[in-house]
């Protein structure tokens, strides 16, 4: 062996590897490997959502913290959880929940490396998964329609889990109160979900229906939802949204 294989030799013996790394050391290695505005946005707000990691402020225990990293990048990329994501994610449904109230201001940001303008679907698949339970889900919902309102996605997440209704009639009747520039397509989804959850909504859309922006398409639309609604008919998710595809 000569000198320069025998240097070579010592230098790969001397990286951990994944099989004998701690939770700790590997983590320290991703955080190393950080770009400026990943390694601000660990820093800032704990979690640096295009490199895949977490920090201590959201997670204080390295194994917990990678574990959980890897769950969500699972579900904001598409992929499948692995059987051991899962059963840990299982097992782990308090950590993993707690991660996400946590992280989720930063997750629905505009100017996050998740955003392309707009709250994005990819992140509201994490909310969406039946391991968040029903209670936390519910804060975080309730907090999202104050700050943000009622788009596509949220009304999508909200049509599909279970709810406390008491809280989300509460949140939506309080986005109606606040929200006077309200737009139509919005409004709408406050209606729908409002009557899913039990609330009485004819009155909100007769006054939306004599809303004279409306084009012509949506008002059709509109007055036949009024007409189904009061005929008894439940809507579905798309008879809503046909709305916002309309011009």
């Amino acid at each position: 062996m000569n000198l320069r294989t025998a240097a070579l030799v010592c230098l790969v013996s001397a990286v951990p590897t994944a099989a004998t790394a701690t939770p700790c050391a590997e983590w320290d290695d991703a955080k190393s490997r950080l770009s400026g505005s990943d390694l601000r946005d660990l820093e800032r707000f704990g979690i640096a959502a295009s490199a895949q990691i977490l920090g201590p402020p959201l997670v204080e225990d390295c194994e917990e913290r990678l574990m959980v990293a890897r769950v969500l990048s699972a579900k904001i990329g598409g992929r499948s959880l692995t059987d051991a994501e899962y059963s840990w994610a299982l097992t782990h449904r308090e950590a993993l929940g707690a991660a996400v109230e946590q992280a989720w201001p930063y997750l629905s940001r505009h100017d996050s490396h998740l955003s392309d303008g707009a709250l994005t679907a990819e992140a509201y698949s994490i909310l969406a998964d039946s391991l968040i339970g029903e209670e936390r889900l519910t804060r975080i919902v309730r907090e999202e329609i104050g700050s943000q309102g009622v788009g596509r996605d949220l009304a999508y997440l909200i049509w599909n889990r279970p709810l406390d209704a008491d809280e989300i009639r509460s949140a939506l009747r309080a986005r109606i109160g606040a929200a006077s520039a309200m737009g139509a397509e919005e409004a709408l989804w406050v209606y729908a979900l409002l009557d899913r959850y039990g609330g009485e909504i004819i009155e909100e859309l007769t006054r939306l229906e004599s809303d004279e922006s409306l084009s012509k398409e949506r008002r059709r639309l509109l007055r036949t939802l009024i007409r189904e609604r009061r005929g008894g008919v439940r809507w579905a998710f798309d008879d809503v949204a046909e709305f916002g595809y309309l011009p």
